[in-house]
């Protein structure tokens, strides 16, 4: 659905051309991964409610385990073709192009590592002062750390189908990362929907340091 609501020009255009049904013929690609997230995320929790199983909890093993599935989901698109960096003389043995795809792959083998270290640190029913609010930490961990991800990954991605919101470039950085001048590196759709994520994901930590803050100021009076 995101992926239609991005190409919406060319699906209005396709359709003028006769063809009015490849919005809903989704086996033929739009499968972005943000808007999976976001349609996963109600999609779980009316899952664990139907299912009687514990909606925190659920998340907490969501969050630990998605960076990981997304390693192979990185892997897919290197293996594709798809999802590809900007040109570059640097990568002449690459196809000329950054593998932007394996820098994922290598940020999510990063996040897995942390989050599953958070995971064992949030969810331990041991500690003082042990709340549920720490197992809705571990997907919002997550989240935290590959939006900061996919806002950097996004400047070396080079299929500018996407969208932009705002298509700026950079002389300098261009320079720097070996890729034409005029290619834009901001504002694009996944960018702003990271942001978007970050800032959510910031409120959230907001209210859970404010919480343990609580707790331990709690636990020193008594």
């Amino acid at each position: 659905a995101l992926y239609v609501v991005v190409e919406w020009p060319e699906f209005v255009a396709g359709c003028e051309a006769g063809d009015c049904l490849a919005a809903v013929r989704f086996w033929e690609g739009g499968w972005v991964f943000l808007g999976g997230v976001l349609g996963a995320i109600p999609a779980v929790v009316i899952y664990l409610l139907v299912s009687g199983l514990d909606v925190a909890a659920g998340f907490a093993l969501l969050g630990m385990a998605m960076p990981l599935g997304h390693v192979f989901g990185r892997l897919g698109c290197w293996l594709k073709g798809c999802c590809f960096g900007k040109r570059s003389a640097a990568f002449a043995w690459l196809e000329g192009r950054h593998p932007v795809q394996l820098y994922e792959v290598a940020g999510e083998i990063l996040i897995f590592a942390v989050t599953l270290w958070w995971f064992h640190r949030a969810t331990d029913e041991r500690q003082p002062r042990f709340s549920r609010l720490r197992y809705a930490s571990v997907p919002v961990f997550y989240l935290s750390l590959y939006s900061v991800l996919r806002l950097v990954t996004e400047v070396f991605r080079g299929d500018q189908l996407r969208g932009f919101v705002w298509a700026g470039s950079s002389e300098t950085l261009a320079r720097w990362l070996s890729f034409a001048p005029d290619e834009p590196v901001w504002l694009s759709t996944s960018q702003l929907l990271s942001l978007c994520i970050l800032a959510a994901c910031s409120a959230f930590w907001a209210f859970y340091w404010r919480s343990v803050r609580g707790k331990d100021s709690n636990a020193s009076s008594m």
